[in-house]
């Protein structure tokens, strides 16, 4: 009886560890067999017009399932809610171009893919599909410096590739995976590819970061001021794996610390203009501030009273490139208002100087993503 005791437990052992071995196991292939390079394609909206756009090709260009002959080149335009092309009215509301195997222009600008058009609000939509790794072509020199070290670069490569694949079919809109600016991933299609980064794209082909077994959303920016902000913080979700951290790496590089001075009657202007009516500013203070020592909300003293506003708000309200992180200090001088900061960007993330640093002193593109993504595993998916 006793030994029959001991052999239901040994086996109950290996029945837990067995179930949870074929959770990672299902788990893991789940995320491999959800994406394959073959047929994985993303749509980037690159452009939004009402006005004629010239679509061209060195090689014929052809429209799917549309009545017109390949040329090499058309001229589109949206008018009494339809697409038109070269003078002929479609009754679609969404068609796609291709050249076979060659690059598609775009009012003279190159991009790899087809290109989806289709009306919205009385606009067209140019949207880029592409495959995934030909996308990262346009995104990386676009994000980062081709010059700065290999395993930097790897490391971008690899945060930008699970950037997008954890914001697939995430967007509001339909249409389209990610737009082509800083509200998503800078993309520049082909023209501003570099060498030095593909080769980084290639070397990293398929690898991603990958938290309880999803690819997480890796969130970077230039210069974290000594110290990363977490997702809670500054947008309010909470993401275990984009914690804050000391980053050591990141003080005294190029961005670490800033300084701008804007006259009072500007920033009333500013805020105007984004409907907030101070009137004449008399004094700014910081309310508080999160547990990176960034700012949470401004009070701003105006003669239409007194205004409490996000700092996140006030920085995108002046310009993200005038106060570049909401960890800031501000003073007063008559009519004009200094200030004094650390850091370039949101601060969540990988800091793409501290990564830059950390692969001047030898890090490898893995130390660089554990030391800024907590908790994260690097998986091949393809």
């Amino acid at each position: 009886m006793k030994y029959k005791n001991i052999s239901n437990i040994s086996l109950l052992i290996f029945f837990i560890i067995s179930c949870a071995s074929m959770k990672t196991y299902y788990s893991e292939n789940k995320i491999k067999n959800n994406f394959k390079n073959k047929d994985f394609f993303l749509k980037i909206l690159i452009l939004k017009s009402n006005k004629k756009v010239k679509i061209s090709s060195d090689k014929l260009l052809r429209i799917e399932n549309v009545n017109i002959p390949p040329k090499k080149e058309y001229d589109i335009y949206f008018q009494n809610n339809q697409i038109i092309i070269d003078n002929n009215i479609l009754s679609s509301k969404i068609i796609q171009i291709y050249s076979d195997n060659e690059l598609i222009k775009i009012n003279k600008k190159k991009y790899r893919g087809n290109l989806l058009i289709s009306i919205e609000n009385n606009n067209l939509l140019f949207i880029n599909k592409l495959d995934l790794e030909s996308y990262l072509y346009g995104v990386l020199p676009a994000e980062i410096s081709p010059g700065w070290p290999d395993e930097v670069l790897k490391a971008q490569a690899v945060a930008a590739r699970s950037f997008a694949i954890y914001n697939l079919n995430k967007n509001k809109n339909s249409l389209y995976d990610l737009s082509d600016c800083v509200l998503s991933q800078v993309y520049s299609g082909y023209d501003i590819e570099n060498k030095k980064t593909t080769n980084a794209i290639n070397e990293t082909k398929g690898e991603v970061l990958v938290y309880n077994n999803e690819v997480i959303q890796a969130f970077f920016h230039a210069n974290s001021g000594g110290k990363t902000a977490s997702s809670e913080e500054v947008w309010g979700g909470r993401f275990d794996y984009l914690k804050s951290i000391d980053d050591y790496y990141s003080i005294n590089e190029k961005n670490y610390k800033w300084n701008y001075k804007i006259y009072v009657k500007e920033i009333e202007k500013n805020l105007a203009n984004n409907k907030i009516y101070t009137g004449n500013i008399y004094d700014i203070k910081i309310n508080n501030r999160t547990e990176s020592g960034r700012i949470d909300k401004l009070k701003i003293y105006g003669s239409n009273g007194i205004f409490e506003i996000k700092a996140k708000d006030f920085r995108n309200y002046i310009g993200v490139d005038k106060i570049r992180s909401t960890n800031f200090s501000i003073q007063q001088k008559n009519d004009e208002l200094f200030f004094e900061g650390f850091g370039w960007g949101h601060g969540v993330g990988l800091s793409q100087e501290g990564a830059k640093k950390m692969a001047e002193i030898g890090k490898n593109y893995q130390d660089i993503l554990n030391f800024y993504y907590r908790g994260v595993k690097l998986e091949k998916i393809y």
